[in-house]
């Protein structure tokens, strides 16, 4: 089971518990999306936030994140304003 935090700085904080990485992704990228397109961003600058911090996140939750957790071992990263975590849920 896997516990997922994530915060984006000054707007919002959530978590995650489920047992996939695949669905974690998922949950965070329909998550991060949903707050920042509430920001009262224009689409331009929603476009370039996903590119440059949503979507590395999302590819490093699977690529680092899976391999850390998978070892037994808690996993964090940060890009810009975002943070997420990765522990195992007991």
């Amino acid at each position: 089971m896997l516990k997922m935090t994530w915060f984006l700085r000054g707007a919002h904080a959530n978590e995650w518990t489920g047992e996939d990485f695949d669905e974690a992704v998922r949950a965070f990228r329909l998550d991060a999306t949903a707050t920042v397109n509430n920001l009262g961003m224009d689409t331009e600058r929603n476009a370039v936030f996903f590119e440059q911090f949503i979507d590395p996140i999302g590819v490093r939750l699977v690529e680092e994140g899976r391999a850390e957790v998978t070892a037994g071992n808690d996993w964090s990263t940060a890009i810009g304003p975002i943070m997420v975590s990765v522990t195992t849920a007991a």
